[in-house]
């Protein structure tokens, strides 16, 4: 077996030229995670918008009764699904009946689920929840996102809101994202190996 003997030269470029792969690998993943968590937080914080645009309109509804107007927040679950993608809308009542839903669920019936939606019936606290899976490595693939608030008169808790968006439009754009990471990684690779053959 023939044994590659390189002299001091030969080794100080190739360690060289491996680190500054690693560096520009490793500065690139944590740009993109970085610009991958600023994207996901605008997301939540825009849901957050809407979702409580939505919820002052219901509260300011019925100011002054003592249930929810069904028929009036239908209209405005309606015209709120008109301008965007929602996999899910769902109200509570206090007393835990449906009286809106889309996606699931079926109105007049009491809400079973034993999610986030039931402690803000409870607690009155507002809460998101986001789901996503591991694609590969530590890329992200997001299934959905979920915001869910109370619904208040004063300090009473008349119902519950949950709202439940899709996140097909991050993913496309991280994805996106990630194409040009690995572009860059291996434009950027083939100068390194242009440069150190130049210099052997």
């Amino acid at each position: 077996m023939k044994i590659l003997n390189f002299n001091l030269r030969t080794q100080i470029i190739i360690n060289l030229l491996m680190l500054m792969a690693v560096a520009i690998f490793t500065i690139g993943i944590v740009v993109v995670k970085v610009s991958e968590n600023n994207m996901v937080n605008l997301k939540i914080n825009n849901g957050k918008v809407l979702v409580s645009s939505l919820r002052s309109n219901i509260e300011v509804s019925y100011t002054g009764k003592e249930e929810l107007d069904v028929s009036g927040i239908q209209k405005m679950i309606e015209n709120f699904s008109s301008f965007g993608q929602v996999i899910e809308v769902v109200v509570v009542s206090k007393d835990y009946k449906i009286i809106v839903a889309k996606g699931s669920g079926k109105v007049g019936e009491f809400y079973e689920k034993k999610d986030r939606l039931v402690q803000t019936l409870n607690f009155g606290n507002d809460f998101f929840e986001l789901k996503s899976d591991t694609d590969f490595w530590i890329f992200t693939r997001y299934e959905s996102l979920s915001i869910v608030t109370p619904i208040k008169s004063g300090y009473t808790v008349m119902g519950g809101l949950k709202v439940t968006f899709p996140m097909d439009d991050l993913n496309s754009l991280i994805r996106r994202t990630h194409q040009l990471l690995l572009f860059f990684i291996f434009f950027y690779s083939l100068l390194l190996f242009a440069f150190g053959s130049y210099l052997l």
